[in-house]
């Protein structure tokens, strides 16, 4: 087991990774900070968004996926432990089931599901966010026919989704 500690006060971080001599780095590993602007315990596996100490199930997994598939995308799963970027208008391709938020490897990836995204650019506070017509991308509710308007999340500020995503959605009639 290799443990390392990097940061100063306050940003504090402790990683430990299995093996004898593995180093502390993707994909081995389980970090351990405290979040001072939360005031709160996090914890993250395997380069995973940081989560906080809940005792509640996990929100995230790592899932096989196309290279193609970039940070934030919104996902759909297209079989056992796989997913692709969910699309509004593709019956194949929806309903969303979370965000990817790493990619150890060019076709892994990381799947959050529930919680707190920070990553993104360009959200508005308040705002309700839904699965977009466009591949991977969230936005404005859908009205064209065929599409589904899917929820996803609200944004917490500009850069923050709370992931919210509802399993009931309305299909638009063609």
């Amino acid at each position: 087991m290799t443990v390392s500690a990097e940061g100063d006060t306050g940003a504090v971080v402790l990683a430990i990774a299995d093996g004898a001599s593995a180093p502390v780095s993707l994909p081995n590993e389980l970090r351990f900070r405290y979040n001072d602007t939360l005031s709160r315990g996090e914890y993250s596996e395997n380069g995973g968004p940081w989560t906080p100490f809940s005792g509640s199930a996990p929100v995230s997994a790592v899932y096989s996926c196309p290279a193609t598939v970039s940070l934030y995308d919104a996902v759909a799963l297209t079989g056992a432990d796989a997913v692709a970027e969910a699309d509004a208008d593709n019956a194949a391709a929806r309903p969303c089931r979370g965000f990817v938020v790493a990619k150890p490897t060019a076709t892994s990836c990381i799947i959050q599901y529930a919680g707190e995204l920070n990553g993104f650019a360009g959200l508005v506070a308040d705002q309700t966010y839904y699965l977009s017509e466009t591949p991977g991308q969230i936005g404005a509710k859908p009205t064209s026919p065929g599409t589904i308007q899917q929820v996803v999340g609200w944004a917490r500020n500009a850069t923050t989704l709370i992931i919210d995503i509802e399993q009931d959605f309305i299909g638009v009639a063609p």
